[in-house]
């Protein structure tokens, strides 16, 4: 699932090395690491920005190249290319967020009680950070139960969640990346 959403997140031109970087350390809802071939085929691309005498070609042909490595070898490397680059570590977790939902919202459960928990257990598993959707809050809703699994508000939660996810991949790509 890991290599879906850093699809995702490539197809939105955001990923950098700190997605690699949490790819590999970790991501919140997910016990696997990022693929040697993500990681390979990332590292090649990037080569091709990259002179002769940077400083950063030997680590990242060693990441374009490697086959098998374990995490305490590859995890150290992209720590080293993130500092030389000064990448923003909070907002690389941020587009992992974002493409996590997105691929969430893609494999959601049509069934509005198994829809909402799913999205219940997205949010949990980030901490319930204070920018996610306003409407994933039950309390204070002022509905009772049956009305929050309703399909009517099923709708809307997925709609508002959908605008949330529009709005921030928006915001992350005024950001940029640290390539």
């Amino acid at each position: 699932m890991r290599d879906e959403v850093f699809k995702i997140i490539v197809g939105h031109g955001l990923a950098d090395w700190g997605v690699a970087y949490h790819g590999v350390a970790g991501v919140p809802g997910f016990s696997c690491r990022l693929s040697d071939q993500a990681l390979n085929r990332f590292a090649s691309e990037t080569l091709t920005d990259l002179d002769i005498d940077d400083p950063l070609l030997v680590p990242i042909v060693e990441i374009a190249t490697g086959a098998n490595m374990d995490t305490r070898e590859i995890e150290p490397i992209l720590w080293k290319i993130c500092q030389s680059l000064s990448t923003d570590l909070i907002h690389s977790m941020r587009v992992w967020r974002a493409g996590s939902l997105e691929a969430v919202i893609s494999t959601l459960e049509s069934d509005p009680i198994y829809g909402l928990s799913e999205l219940s257990g997205f949010w949990s598993n980030w901490g319930w950070p204070y920018d996610s959707p306003d409407c994933m809050s039950f309390e204070g809703s002022g509905l009772s139960v049956n009305e929050y699994y309703s399909d009517s508000n099923f709708a809307r939660v997925l709609k508002e969640h959908e605008a949330w996810l529009d709005s921030e991949i928006s915001i992350l790509r005024t950001l940029g990346v640290s390539r």
